[in-house]
């Protein structure tokens, strides 16, 4: 058992050093961060928006067309007319702004018009998010319906076609818009073009 004498002596290397505050931010360097902040802010931000917009026109574009395929199997599958129109269950079919969101429904009594209960929907699809419009040409303005036989029937003769853009007074250049082109036979094709390969820039 140690003694008092036998317990070593507390030398300059063992005593505790007296603490220090740390020193924090001036004024000045505050300053000069929260500046670098809002330079890198003024490039990254309307970068990031366009990134958001490129992305969700992606997405919306393609949503259509699964739609659309969707529509024409059924047709087939079922024997019967499928239409795409904009609208919702509740209220049918509604006009020609098909950003409002479109429903895909059986048509049992072959009119073109959703009618409930009679008519089966297929799917309903919400409005488009963005403010984003989706138009189609005077073919498929109101409404596209696939036969049995997989054709469109309102695309008598060449293409029907739908335009996604971006909302009026966006930057719709540089291929940033969809078109939706839908053949006699139902055959669909996703571009950012017209059939004359020029860009479109603002919705049918």
């Amino acid at each position: 058992m140690e003694t008092e004498t036998q317990r070593p002596a507390l030398t300059a290397k063992t005593r505790r050093k007296p603490f220090k505050p740390c020193a924090g931010f001036t004024l000045i360097e505050l300053m000069i961060v929260v500046a670098i902040i809002a330079i890198i802010g003024v490039f990254a931000v309307p970068g990031f928006v366009t990134f958001i917009q490129n992305n969700r026109i992606k997405t919306q574009s393609s949503e259509f067309v699964t739609s659309l395929a969707l529509a024409r199997m059924e047709a087939i599958k079922r024997a019967r007319r499928v239409v795409v129109c904009p609208g919702t269950t509740a209220g049918g079919c509604a006009g020609t702004n098909w950003e409002i969101g479109w429903i895909v429904f059986a048509d049992t009594n072959d009119n073109t018009a959703y009618d409930a209960p009679g008519d089966v929907a297929l799917e309903v699809h919400d409005a488009l998010a963005g403010s984003n419009e989706l138009r189609g040409t005077a073919a498929v303005a109101s409404t596209i319906s696939f036969m049995p036989d997989g054709r469109a029937d309102e695309v008598t003769a060449g293409e029907g076609a739908f335009t996604l853009c971006l909302p009026p007074g966006a930057d719709n250049r540089w291929g940033r818009s969809r078109v939706i082109s839908i053949t006699t036979i139902g055959r669909t094709r996703l571009a950012t073009s017209d059939a004359a390969g020029v860009p479109v820039t603002n919705c049918q």
